[in-house]
């Protein structure tokens, strides 16, 4: 067999024999033309309001006894942050425009083969909803290309900040040392959080899973030793659980949040959870989109209707042809 690169494993694989529709390539165009316009204008505002801001404050400092290296300062963090997320952001959604052609390729060949694992359970919709989809995917793809790169650049210019402000700023004003020693303190009860999650697994696997079966196994089964110790430790452990949980829920919040901004502008993904799809119009665009092309491009309809018409038109040149020459 032929030993594929990295590339074609990872991130696109050509196909010489699929051929995307012109809507397609042409809504991708736009989406980055759009992306393109958006931020030149972004690019523009932004620092035509930054040097408005610097020459109004700066008048007001020289008037004043105020410090300017101060106000140099603090504009330099907020004008680096706001470029290097404006880069970020770009970034992401050049990547999340470029996954429109592997996700439709994707989506639409499993349709043909008859393998809707792609589509949410109990997800009927009717001709209307499709063509509805149909008309609607090109603009609502570049909508949410703007408006993805808008909120997410916006979201990382707030983070970009704190990060700023709670690591770079205080290093370069009191020094590494004193700043690690503050994070040390702020974090030491989460460090022994972090310790009992960890003795919680040692002793798992250690102590309270049975041996592996044969020395290929990968993992021990689940099979449970030392009955009577291990009631003991979950009595023990009931407590420090409760709060490794909020922790838990924290986390959880703050990785769905994050994801969620993220993929905001990827409409052929759904950000609601399993058995809530249909809340997302987008992707619910998308699907019906998918839906019409497929019945409108399987290649197996297409190869019956072409045989159907070839056999209709031979039938009638041979069966009617004296008639109609006649």
């Amino acid at each position: 067999s032929v030993q594929k690169s990295w590339f074609r494993k990872k991130v696109y694989e050509w196909d010489p024999y699929f051929k995307f529709p012109n809507r397609i390539i042409v809504t991708v165009v736009l989406s980055f033309l759009s992306l393109y316009m958006m931020m030149l204008l972004e690019q523009v505002l932004s620092s035509y309001y930054i040097d408005k801001l610097w020459d109004n404050i700066s008048n007001y400092i020289y008037n004043s006894t105020l410090d300017l290296s101060k106000f140099i300062e603090h504009l330099d963090y907020a004008k680096y942050t706001w470029y290097m997320s404006s880069a970020c952001a770009a970034f992401s959604s050049v990547i999340h425009i470029s996954h429109v052609f592997v996700y439709y390729r994707k989506h639409i060949k499993s349709m043909w083969a008859g393998e809707k694992k792609y589509l949410p359970r109990k997800y009927k919709p009717s001709p209307t909803v499709s063509l509805g989809g149909l008309l609607k995917y090109p603009g609502y793809q570049i909508a949410f290309t703007l408006w993805g790169y808008l909120i997410v650049h916006l979201t990382m210019f707030v983070g970009g900040l704190v990060f700023v402000y709670m690591v770079v700023h205080p290093i370069r004003t009191n020094g590494f040392l004193y700043w690690l020693n503050d994070v040390i303190i702020v974090l030491a009860n989460f460090f022994v959080l972090l310790a009992i999650m960890g003795l919680q697994r040692m002793l798992i696997h250690m102590f309270f899973l049975q041996d592996k079966n044969s020395p290929l196994d990968k993992d021990k089964p689940i099979a449970l030793n030392n009955r009577k110790v291990f009631h003991n430790v979950n009595y023990f452990l009931f407590f420090f659980n409760v709060i490794l949980g909020l922790m838990s829920c924290m986390m959880r919040l703050m990785k769905s949040t994050a994801v969620g901004l993220m993929l905001l502008s990827r409409i052929e993904r759904a950000i609601m959870p399993q058995g809530f799809e249909n809340l997302d119009k987008s992707y619910c665009t998308w699907l019906g989109m998918i839906v019409a092309d497929h019945h409108h491009s399987n290649p197996v309809l297409l190869c019956f209707c072409h045989l159907l018409h070839e056999h209709t038109l031979r039938k009638v040149q041979t069966g009617e042809g004296t008639f109609l020459h006649s």
